[in-house]
């Protein structure tokens, strides 16, 4: 009777605690796979923001021009994330793209100094093209001027 059910109440037990177990580790291993699944990829000219879901349930991306990033800020939640430097970058941008965030990222402060190093990198670059650019327009204008001044000069033979 009472042996029997002692037996039985902790088979019951032992296995309910082998399924919870196994559901934590799964639950765990999920969690841990999401994170590392997602891609955050800073180029020359854009962010990409690639989440993948564990055993290709789905993917998600996004794309944006470093033009259009309005503000990169950064945010640690508790203690922990402080002490170990994780955290996530959240980055704004204008127009269809929304906004990023790259969650748990490691050292978010150096994400952050890197995507404004790369922001600065493209209006420098670009500064740089518009100036060449101007340059090149003067030096036309001025080849036309001057042929023009030496045509106007040059007297007609009739």
């Amino acid at each position: 009777g009472l042996s029997s059910w002692l037996l039985s109440y902790r088979s019951a037990l032992f296995l309910g605690s082998v399924v919870l177990w196994a559901a934590s580790l799964l639950w765990l291993w999920w969690h841990v796979e999401d994170w590392r699944n997602d891609l955050y990829i800073l180029g020359d000219r854009l962010i990409i923001d690639v989440e993948k879901k564990p055993l290709f349930f789905s993917e998600q991306r996004k794309q944006a021009s470093l033009d259009m990033i309005q503000n990169v800020s950064l945010q640690k939640r508790g203690i922990l994330s402080s002490l170990l430097d994780f955290g996530d970058v959240l980055i704004e941008t204008a127009g269809a793209a929304g906004s990023f965030t790259f969650d748990g990222v490691g050292h978010p402060a150096k994400v952050q100094q890197a995507i404004f190093r790369h922001m600065e990198e493209l209006s420098e670059a670009r500064r740089r093209r518009e100036r060449e650019q101007t340059k090149t327009d003067l030096s036309t204008w001025f080849q036309l001027y001057h042929q023009l001044s030496q045509d106007e000069q040059t007297p007609s033979s009739e």
